[in-house]
């Protein structure tokens, strides 16, 4: 899975951005996207 993710931050920014805000927001993390 780790490799996939290395391979979504290359490709699509935004959209790995999006889907750790997602999963830390479910987590209980506050975050802030620059």
């Amino acid at each position: 899975m780790a490799d996939a993710t290395k391979v979504l931050i290359v490709e699509d920014d935004k959209f790995l951005s999006e889907l750790i805000s997602t999963k830390l927001d479910k987590e209980g993390f506050a975050i802030a996207l620059a």
